[in-house]
């Protein structure tokens, strides 16, 4: 699966109103900006693909309350994360954010003992 199954999907999504989505697995290095269409989205799998990290489109889904970005090569978080006001799982596990944990004065090994616990 790559790019242009993503795309269909995400067509087919905005076309019928989905509000689940799963694009887990398709090897995509970045989100399609056509990803914007899907407004209605509560639940957004995007597991194991190759994101280094999300559009600021993702803050304008005011509906959505997972998003799973685990397994990926996620080193930054887009501040219109924090305009999901419904956002209850956030699941992050197996990227790269370990690394900037340090920048704010956190250790490693803290770090670890919370990522085991909410990433």
């Amino acid at each position: 699966m790559g790019k242009t199954e993503a795309l269909k999907r995400i067509e087919e999504a905005a076309g019928a109103g989905w509000t689940h989505l799963n694009l887990s697995y398709y090897q995509l290095e970045k989100l399609p900006p056509e990803i914007s269409k899907l407004k209605e989205l509560k639940d957004l799998y995007l597991i194991k693909n190759k994101l280094t990290d999300l559009p600021p489109e993702i803050g304008t889904f005011k509906k959505l309350k997972y998003l799973f970005l685990g397994k990926n090569k996620i080193s930054k978080l887009h501040a219109g994360i924090g305009n999901l006001e419904n956002l209850k799982v956030l699941h992050l596990d197996g990227n790269r954010l370990m690394d900037l944990l340090p920048k704010y004065g956190i250790s490693r090994t803290f770090a670890s003992s919370i990522c085991r616990i909410i990433c």
